[in-house]
C-alpha cells in the first residue's frame, strides 16, 4: 500500500504556494531591510524616538499572513492525504477529521462507569453500509485532583453484531496484580467499566480467560452470542495490537501506540450492548501525525493507520 496522494498533495502545493512564498519572504526582508536602515538613519540623525519602532510592523503585517497560510496549508495537506488514502483503500468510506464518535455512544458503550467526565473526539472514519466508525477520542475527569492520567485516551470504534444480547456483555484485560493489591486511589480507574450487578462469567478458552475477564448482566443468553470463533477473533486481535507495540517499543519510534509499557496484557476494553459492538484500544491513536515528523514518517503513519482500519472494519462474527 502506497500512499500516492500524497506525493500528488504535496508536489501540489509545493508548485503552487512556493512562488507565492517566495515573493511573500522577499517583500518582507526587503521592507524589513529598509526599516533598518530608517532607523539607524534617525540615530544617526540624533532624531530617533521609540515611536519609530512601529513601523516595523510592517514586516510583523506581511509575515503574519504568510504563517497563518503556512499552517492551514500543512493541515488541509495532511487532511486531504488521509481522505484520500482512505478512499483509495476503502469503499464507501467517510472521513470527518474534526468530528469524533458522541459522547453520548461513548456512554452507551457501558466501558466507562462515572457519573460525568470530559470529552473529546476527532478524525472519525465512517464505512457504510457496515455501520462501522472509529475515532480517536479523550474521556477525561472533570478535576485533575483525583487523577492525571485520563480515564480513557485511544481509538474507539463500534460496529454492528450478529447477536441480539438483552443485556449488556462486557469484556476487559485481567489484572496483572490482584484488585486487594492495588492502592485505593487506583481502584476506581482500574474498575470503572464494571456496572454494578455484574456477575463474572468464563469462556472455557483457557488463553482467553488467562487474558480477559467477562462480565454480564444476560447470563441466560451470553454464550449464544459468545461462541468460540468470537473468542478467537479477539484473541487474534489482542496479538495484532501486542506484536504492534512490540514492534514499536524494539524501534523506540511510536507510530499508533503513545504509550507502550502499561499495555502488557491487553490494550482492548470490549462490549456488547443488545446487537452493537464497541471496542475501546488503549493509547492507540489512527493518523498520529504532527508537524514534527518527517515526510516519510506522516507516510508510514498514515499507511499503518490505514492498515488497522482495514483490519478492525473486516472483523467477522458470524
Amino acid at each position: 500500500m502506497q500512499p500516492s496522494a500524497y506525493i500528488r498533495a504535496n508536489n501540489v502545493k509545493k508548485h503552487s504556494k512556493a512562488q507565492d512564498y517566495t515573493k511573500t519572504w522577499s517583500l518582507a526582508l526587503l521592507v524589513l531591510f529598509f526599516n533598518i536602515i530608517f532607523q539607524i538613519l534617525l540615530l544617526y540623525f540624533n532624531n530617533w524616538q521609540p515611536i519609530a519602532l512601529t513601523s516595523l510592523l510592517s514586516f510583523f503585517i506581511l509575515m503574519l499572513p504568510y504563517q497563518q497560510e503556512k499552517e492551514k496549508q500543512f493541515l488541509n495537506k495532511e487532511d486531504h492525504l488521509i481522505k484520500d488514502s482512505l478512499s483509495a483503500n476503502i469503499k464507501n468510506v467517510k472521513y470527518l477529521p474534526n468530528k469524533g464518535i458522541s459522547k453520548e455512544t461513548f456512554k452507551n458503550s457501558m466501558l466507562l462507569n462515572n457519573v460525568d467526565f470530559q470529552y473529546s473526539g476527532k478524525r472519525l472514519i465512517e464505512i457504510k453500509p457496515q455501520g462501522f466508525s472509529i475515532s480517536n477520542i479523550k474521556a477525561d475527569h472533570l478535576s485533575a485532583k483525583d487523577f492525571d492520567t485520563p480515564i480513557f485516551e485511544g481509538a474507539f470504534l463500534k460496529m454492528n453484531f450478529p447477536f441480539h444480547c438483552n443485556g449488556y456483555i462486557i469484556i476487559v484485560p485481567s489484572l496483572l496484580i490482584q484488585e486487594s493489591n492495588i492502592p485505593e486511589i487506583f481502584q476506581k480507574l482500574y474498575r470503572r467499566y464494571v456496572p454494578k450487578g455484574a456477575q463474572r462469567v468464563y469462556s472455557g478458552n483457557k488463553e482467553f480467560d488467562d487474558s480477559f475477564e467477562i462480565y454480564t448482566n444476560c447470563r441466560a443468553d451470553w454464550e449464544e452470542g459468545l461462541k468460540e470463533q468470537a473468542y478467537k477473533q479477539l484473541l487474534d486481535l489482542n496479538h495484532y495490537f501486542l506484536d504492534i507495540i512490540q514492534k514499536e517499543k524494539a524501534l523506540g519510534k511510536p507510530l499508533l501506540f503513545t504509550e507502550h509499557s502499561l499495555l502488557q496484557k491487553s490494550p482492548l476494553e470490549i462490549s456488547i450492548i443488545k446487537n452493537q459492538l464497541f471496542i475501546g484500544i488503549k493509547n492507540l491513536k489512527i493518523f498520529n501525525t504532527n508537524n514534527e515528523q518527517s515526510e516519510p514518517d506522516v507516510s508510514k503513519t498514515i499507511i499503518e493507520s490505514i492498515k488497522t482500519v482495514q483490519y478492525l472494519s473486516f472483523l467477522q462474527f458470524h
